[in-house]
C-alpha cells in the first residue's frame, strides 16, 4: 500500500508543476494607477504598437521588446514600433500614422520619462590589519641541545568599500493613443527604482496586466 503522504504528492504534484510553469502571467503583480477615458469604455484595440520616448538605442529596444512579450503573454497583440518606424529613418507624425495604418495598428503605447534622479554614493573605505606571530624552536648546531626561540611576525592589510553604488528613480507616463484621431484613450503612471535591466521584467508585466484588467485590448483568437 502507497503511503498517505506519497500518494497526496503524486496527485498533486502535476497541479503543482503546471502553477509553476505559468505563475508570472497568472498571477497579478503589483497594481499600478491608471485612467480609461469614459469615451472608450466599450472600445477595445486589436493591434498596439509600443514606442518609447529615448534618444537611447538600447533602452528602446529593450523596453519595446519587454513591454511587446508582456502583452503577449497575456493575450495582447503588439509590435515594437522599431520594427514599423526604424530609428535610421527621419519620421514626420504624418509618416507615422501612414506606418501603423499599414502595419494594422489602431493604437500605440508610449511611454514618456515624467520624472528622472540619479542618485550615486560612494561605499566608505575600510581596512582591516591582520597580524601573525609564529614561534618555533630551532637548534643553533646539532651537537647542542639547547634550543634558541625564532619568531616570525606576518603582517596582512586588506581594504574594502570604495565602490559607487547608483540608484535609480525613472517615473513613466504610459498612455494609449488610438491611431485614427490620436485621442488618449488610457494612461498610466509606474515607476523604476531600481537598476532598469533587473526591474524592467516586472515594470512591463504590471503594465500588461493593469491593460488586461481595464479591457484596454481585443484577446488573442477573440
Amino acid at each position: 500500500m502507497i503511503p498517505r503522504l506519497i500518494l497526496l504528492a503524486l496527485l498533486f504534484a502535476p497541479i503543482m508543476i503546471g502553477c509553476g510553469y505559468t505563475q508570472d502571467v497568472v498571477r497579478p503583480p503589483a497594481p499600478i494607477t491608471s485612467f480609461k477615458d469614459p469615451d472608450f469604455a466599450g472600445t477595445a484595440f486589436r493591434q498596439v504598437a509600443v514606442f518609447v520616448d529615448t534618444a537611447d538605442l538600447e533602452w528602446r529596444h529593450t523596453l519595446e521588446s519587454q513591454m511587446v512579450v508582456a502583452m503577449r503573454n497575456r493575450g495582447m497583440n503588439a509590435i515594437e514600433s522599431f520594427r514599423i518606424t526604424p530609428p535610421t529613418r527621419s519620421w514626420t507624425e504624418a509618416d507615422v500614422r501612414a506606418a501603423l495604418a499599414r502595419n494594422g495598428v489602431d493604437a500605440y503605447l508610449r511611454f514618456t520619462v515624467a520624472s528622472l534622479t540619479v542618485n550615486q554614493k560612494v561605499t566608505p573605505v575600510t581596512s582591516t590589519t591582520t597580524v601573525t606571530h609564529e614561534k618555533k624552536e630551532r637548534a643553533d648546531r646539532k651537537d647542542v641541545k639547547d634550543s634558541v626561540q625564532q619568531e616570525t611576525t606576518m603582517t596582512t592589510m586588506r581594504q574594502a568599500g570604495g565602490d559607487t553604488v547608483t540608484t535609480y528613480h525613472m517615473g513613466y507616463r504610459v498612455t494609449l493613443v488610438e491611431t485614427a484621431g490620436s485621442r488618449v484613450a488610457w494612461l498610466a503612471t509606474n515607476s523604476i527604482d531600481c537598476d532598469p535591466a533587473d526591474r524592467v521584467g516586472s515594470f512591463c508585466d504590471e503594465i500588461a496586466w493593469q491593460m488586461s484588467r481595464d479591457s484596454l485590448l481585443v484577446r488573442t483568437g477573440a
